[in-house]
């Protein structure tokens, strides 16, 4: 198991610094034994930023913990958020990102991921106007590192930014270090987040490295933002009806990932083994620890030396839980009979992604959240391909490479998934084919579903007010509403009026 080692070194002075932002020593008496900002990022050399962004890694982690608060706090499963929310993954139990009707402004989770999306953006805020300040100094003899550096922070803030977008739509746009306590968020205009995420990811692209060896393998490459980046094209180009301009820079940014070494692994499992991570065809992965001295539910912050920073997978498997995330009858029934997938997905009605072959040290899951993987690229720039009017055959043989991949993932190899029809014309049919092929490929990763649901339905290629969630629970779902997450409510009230609340909440 191939885990990123700077990723455990979240380290006191970094977290010190982070909280002391803005102050001077000029306006506080601050003993020696502690450091400013200016003091670490000008004065600790090329570590402190190496140390600073990984604090932005850190915090990502925190997404995929069985996350708690602080006095008997409700545990909150933050990837129910978006996993709950399609119409592939169901529960045992009423959630209010599956049913909906319950899910409100007061909701905990939300406001967990809120919070915790703007933690990771200051920090890399920080980092970034601190490397603009002293980076020509600090880099004297290596802009290369320096560039390296600025690509991460610039990498890690748009994929917040990103999310942001596509969950409130007018999320604040935060693009310096808060350092003033009278600081009032304000919504940012429609899409002008999206915007912002997808010019960063671009800058990121041209600033990180192809790849990373030894300890460092594992974080951001330019082949993560090059995927995020086309993802984001994608989506905003669906959204405006499939818009010339993006479709044509999504496929330009999934070619320049056709020359970067990411090739599909020979076995579709072994995209989700614990012992197998890192691979040819992962783009990026949250990379998921294996120190289990401190308390996995506390969030990682609390025990900065040694932080924890071990995932959970256990709503799958009812591993230290009763609350189980289980496939939809419809996702069970979308693969064909006979398609090695379907027993690679799941077994006995429940999600088999990540528990086989899962890696855990109690009471800690072990295995990386893959992010973005190739046969995921491979068909978006079909899609693009496809809407832009570019060559069909090409788009479906890339649905068919996929396909075969799928059949020689176990042996003898199987019939099932057969080709589609290379000579086929009608557009429709085969976005259609793109949609169900993503459907099987991608159940159960991420949040990919959801939002592709969301810019499907905003195209016109599907219709999510009369969508069949294929729910165990009574759901009640406003497509006028529901497509969006609420602003935290007290984020709302602290602003003064400024963040308006979204639509229904």
């Amino acid at each position: 198991m191939k885990k990123i080692n700077i990723i455990k070194q979240v380290l006191t002075v970094l977290l010190t610094v982070l909280i002391v932002q803005g102050c001077t020593d000029e306006a506080h008496d601050v003993p020696f034994s502690r450091q400013t900002t200016d003091s670490f990022f000008s004065e600790e050399g090329t570590e402190s930023y190496n140390k600073a962004v990984i604090g932005g890694y850190a915090k990502l982690t925190q997404f995929y913990k069985n996350y708690t608060g602080v006095n008997g706090t409700p545990r909150n499963y933050l990837q129910a958020i978006n996993t709950m929310r399609d119409d592939l993954i169901t529960s045992n139990q009423p959630d209010p990102f599956e049913v909906f009707g319950s899910l409100n402004a007061t909701n905990s989770s939300v406001s967990d991921y809120y919070r915790l999306a703007y933690q990771l953006i200051n920090r890399m805020n920080l980092t970034l106007g601190k490397l603009t300040e002293f980076g020509d100094a600090v880099f004297v003899d290596n802009a290369e590192l320096k560039n390296t550096y600025e690509g991460e922070a610039r990498f890690l803030r748009a994929y917040m930014f990103f999310h942001l977008a596509l969950n409130f739509d007018t999320p604040p746009l935060v693009k310096e270090s808060i350092t003033d306590l009278a600081f009032l968020p304000t919504n940012s205009t429609v899409d002008e987040t999206l915007d912002y995420a997808i010019d960063e990811l671009t800058a990121a692209a041209g600033l990180l490295p192809s790849n990373w060896t030894g300890g460092d393998i594992g974080r951001a490459t330019k082949g993560s933002a090059l995927g995020i980046l086309g993802k984001a094209l994608l989506h905003r180009a669906t959204i405006n009806g499939y818009s010339g301009s993006d479709l044509s820079a999504a496929l330009a940014a999934f070619d320049q990932i056709d020359g970067l070494g990411y090739s599909l692994l020979p076995n579709f499992a072994d995209n989700f083994d614990g012992e197998n991570e890192n691979t040819a065809e992962s783009l990026f992965e949250i990379q998921i620890g294996q120190n289990a001295v401190n308390n996995i539910w506390i969030p990682i912050d609390d025990f900065a030396p040694v932080a924890d920073i071990g995932g959970f997978w256990g709503f799958f498997d009812a591993f230290l839980t009763t609350r189980l995330m289980l496939p939809s009858s419809k996702l069970q029934n979308a693969f064909e009979d006979g398609d090695p997938r379907k027993d690679m997905t799941f077994r006995d009605g429940q999600i088999k992604k990540y528990i086989d072959k899962n890696v855990r040290q109690f009471p800690t899951d072990l295995n990386n959240p893959r992010v973005i993987r190739l046969a995921d690229v491979m068909l978006m720039k079909a899609e693009a391909m496809l809407m832009s009017g570019g060559d069909k055959s090409q788009a479906i043989t890339m649905i068919n490479t996929i396909r075969e991949r799928a059949r020689n993932s176990v042996a003898p190899a199987s019939a099932i998934p057969a080709d589609r029809n290379i000579a086929e014309t009608d557009e429709n049919v085969i976005l259609q084919w793109i949609m169900e092929e993503r459907t099987v490929e991608l159940a159960a990763e991420e949040a990919w579903r959801w939002y592709d649901i969301i810019r499907w339905s905003k195209a016109g290629k599907m219709d999510i007010s009369t969508l069949d969630f294929s729910s165990d629970q009574t759901l009640t779902f406003d497509a006028t509403k529901h497509t969006l997450l609420p602003f935290p409510a007290a984020e709302v009230s602290a602003s003064s009026g400024n963040l308006a609340q979204n639509n229904g909440y």
